[in-house]
């Protein structure tokens, strides 16, 4: 009898990035009504103006550009409105507008720093990072106390590939405000960037402790718990953002991800379904439903959900090693070699498909090709614990005893389970 070692493959979902991170908050911060003159023509304009920034606030935004507009008609130098209305179209998704605006503010009043720092903000949106970053330091020139400068500059920066100069600015933003929760969350992400896990786990938590009402914040809390191996804390972030968002597909695919790591894969299939459900074109659900499928011992589901995956994306090798798999767990190595073939193709670096095809290789008694796979997949991957477990199992097969202990030790330690691996050993030599 063969042992054949199968692995869920759980794929790495890509880290939350800018789109799914904190937003960088709209840096209109509405000032306070204007006091003006008390004349009759001018007296208008300011009630029509502080009826906007009332409706602005209230999220009722073709209102406020209404009475923004007014207010300008009845006086046509209100720097401030242009600044605001500007603000408006932004929250629109009409930043061509909103910069238009900003320009008429910044040339009735040059000395307006939030219009700079508003047209900053339109300029990133469009990703057109460099201007953004001049209007922030002009911005910041003429208000060094201007928080949401510092905010939006940081984020600048961190686009550009700075994440330390973020972090100075997004520092002098909490600096200014300590209770501004985008801050700390846009530091972490620089944290994150530059692998300081802890400190944007730390940065995440302020985060959510000044507002619990952000989804992403605790989605990306989760991952960084995920990619450090504190799974249970992962699932409860993950959670918490399923109730916040419950059509948040990137959370059950994440969640979905770490139950399969840890073994509760029924739960997996659970998170994989209803991601599936909310978005039937993510070809990495099916990859992940499959590989649990897989783990269950069900391969038929496995390879109609990887069958899938890679109608929607066929060149991702991992959809391939995943397939073979399947194909190697229903004894049909000839087609898990073809796919793994192809897997490899895609991703030369791709460890676990060298140790799946020394897997195929073994099912077919070509031990000596499957040692060379595993070889391969040891090199790629030295702590490939099923890699030197089942390079044992095929030098017992030929008889090499002595690298077939020293393999015995090294799967050990990598952390796999002596009891039955040396059982597997004892099976393999008792079949000569």
């Amino acid at each position: 009898m063969k042992l054949l070692l199968l692995l869920v493959v759980l794929l790495g979902v890509a880290c939350a990035g800018e789109t799914q991170a904190t937003p960088i908050p709209r840096a209109s911060n509405y000032q306070v009504p204007l006091v003006l003159p008390n004349a009759p023509g001018l007296s208008m304009a300011q009630g029509r103006f502080d009826s906007a920034v009332r409706l602005q606030q209230q999220g009722k935004l073709q209102e406020a550009i209404a009475e923004y507009t007014a207010a300008i008609s009845l006086d046509p130098s209100l720097a401030q409105a242009y600044n605001n209305r500007g603000a408006v179209y932004m929250d629109m998704g009409q930043p061509e507008t909103a910069i238009l605006d900003y320009n008429q503010a910044i040339s009735l009043d040059p000395t307006l720093a939030q219009a700079y720092s508003n047209r900053g903000k339109a300029y990133y949106d469009q990703g057109d990072l460099q201007n953004a970053l001049s209007e922030y330091d002009e911005a910041l020139r003429l208000d060094p106390r201007l928080v949401f400068g510092y905010l939006n500059r940081g984020a600048v920066y961190r686009k550009l590939g700075k994440p330390e100069k973020a972090i100075q600015d997004l520092d002098e933003a909490i600096r200014l405000d300590p209770r501004l929760p985008a801050a700390y969350a846009n530091r972490s992400n620089a944290y994150r960037d530059l692998g300081k896990t802890k400190d944007a786990i730390l940065d995440l938590g302020e985060a959510i402790k000044l507002d619990q009402t952000v989804t992403a914040n605790f989605l990306n809390r989760g991952y960084l718990y995920d990619d450090s191996k504190r799974y249970k804390e992962a699932v409860l972030d993950y959670s918490e953002a399923i109730r916040l968002s419950p059509q948040l597909v990137d959370a059950y695919l994440r969640r979905g991800a770490v139950y399969g790591i840890m073994g509760e894969t029924d739960k997996a299939i659970s998170d994989l379904d209803r991601a599936i459900r909310l978005n039937p074109d993510i070809a990495v659900a099916y990859s992940n439903r499959g590989a649990a499928y897989n783990d269950l011992g069900q391969p038929e589901k496995a390879i109609e959900d990887l069958d899938q995956a890679i109608r929607l994306d066929p060149e991702d090798a991992t959809f391939y090693s995943n397939r073979g798999r399947a194909y190697s767990r229903l004894e049909m190595p000839e087609k898990a070699i073809k796919d793994l073939d192809e897997a490899i193709r895609l991703d030369p670096l791709l460890s676990l498909a060298y140790g799946d095809r020394g897997n195929a290789y073994k099912l077919l008694g070509e031990f000596e090709r499957a040692i060379q796979d595993y070889d391969e997949a040891i090199h790629l991957d030295s702590g490939f614990a099923s890699a030197f477990a089942n390079r044992a199992i095929a030098l017992a097969e030929l008889g090499e005893d002595a690298k077939t202990s020293d393999d015995i030790e090294k799967a050990v330690l990598f952390g796999f389970p002596r009891e039955a691996l040396e059982a597997a050993v004892r099976r393999t030599r008792g079949k000569k």
